[in-house]
């Protein structure tokens, strides 16, 4: 999952303390087994602050994985960073789990209307959308 970079190199003093917040959320949440985080090395929330972010909470950055575009070398350095420490830190156990469509729950965001259609399919209940196919 990315998270959408609207600010250029930087942001606002509200939103970066809610990003840091939303990322903390995701790297706590007891489903992420392993997490890297990335940075682009311009930004306010950098690895640095996240580091300092996550010491505050008590959490081990040495629980995380760590990377950085600028500070590895480009794009196909960190890239390859990424792929290595994955490697290391339990692809393996990145297999495919069955689960009921049912015990998951979708988020949409739309920057324009939906078309009638689209709007009807998703403001029918939970288990409705086969029915229209």
């Amino acid at each position: 999952m990315t998270l959408v970079h609207t600010e250029g190199c930087g942001c606002s003093a509200p939103v970066k303390e809610m990003t840091t917040e939303v990322l903390l959320g995701y790297l706590r949440h007891p489903r992420v087994k392993y997490a890297l985080l990335l940075e682009h090395g311009c930004e306010m929330t950098h690895n640095d602050h996240m580091r300092l972010a996550l010491a505050e909470m008590n959490l081990q950055a040495d629980d995380f994985g760590w990377a950085g575009i600028q500070l590895d070398g480009g794009i196909v350095n960190v890239l390859n960073k990424i792929d290595f420490w994955f490697d290391e830190n339990g692809r393996e156990d990145a297999s495919p789990i069955a689960v009921p469509l049912t015990s998951r729950t979708i988020g949409l965001w739309s920057d324009g209307s939906p078309d009638p259609e689209s709007a009807r399919a998703f403001a029918l209940p939970p288990g409705s959308f086969a029915s229209i196919y």
